[in-house]
């Protein structure tokens, strides 16, 4: 139940591979409900199979869009005892608390990590960004450990003539589980162990312009 991801130890079920299925969004959820019961009550409570199923009987298209990820976790967190928070700026919160959402201040994420708590992050790059991202985890000349995805990284010039639409916008969803000494995001990633530093990476947080 237990993997060491950074200097603590890391409520861990195991890193997912959705392979080509497009459904980063599932699997990050269906992770993130494992982890959660387990701070929640001491001990693995729910399988992930099962509650991947679960997600996907009910919301068949889940894996192709994250417009609905947020209707979809009021619906399904329930079933597991569970509930969120959307991380939004201090300035917001007031508002937002009236109007009956349920918020979170972003500057409480440190010490939500802190205490176990993870969170279901999703962001959008640009074809060209996806491109210099997924390149910079094939580099052999650099250990994956030692791997921080920043904005210079991700901006590097376009040098792939196949790449077609090089501004059309892609999303993912990972799980931010927690933040280093140096500020950088640390994420589990669903696409294998043997992919990154044992299917997690690290990011500079300012890469996330367009994140939830």
């Amino acid at each position: 139940l237990y993997e060491k991801i950074t200097n603590k130890k890391t409520e861990y079920f195991g890193i997912k591979n959705q392979k080509h299925s497009g459904e980063c969004w599932v699997y990050a959820l269906s992770l993130l409900i494992c982890y959660s019961n387990a701070r929640k009550y001491g001990k693995k409570l729910e399988n992930f199979q099962s509650v991947y199923e679960t997600i996907t009987k009910k919301y068949s298209k889940i894996g192709k869009t994250n417009n609905n990820i947020e209707i979809i976790m009021k619906d399904i967190l329930p079933l597991y005892g569970l509930d969120y928070g959307k991380l939004v700026n201090e300035n917001d919160l007031y508002n937002l608390l009236q109007n009956g959402e349920k918020v979170v201040n972003k500057n409480d994420l440190n010490d939500f990590l802190k205490r176990g708590i993870k969170c279901l992050l999703t962001f959008d790059l640009n074809k060209k960004q996806w491109n210099n991202f997924c390149n910079y985890f094939k580099d052999p000349s650099i250990k994956q450990e030692d791997k921080i995805i920043t904005l210079d990284i991700l901006n590097q010039p376009n040098i792939n003539p196949n790449i077609k639409n090089l501004d059309e916008m892609e999303g993912h969803a990972v799980i931010l589980t927690d933040i280093d000494n140096e500020g950088n995001y640390i994420l589990v990633n669903s696409w294998g162990k043997q992919w990154g530093n044992q299917g997690t990476f690290k990011a500079k947080k300012e890469c996330f312009e367009n994140k939830e």
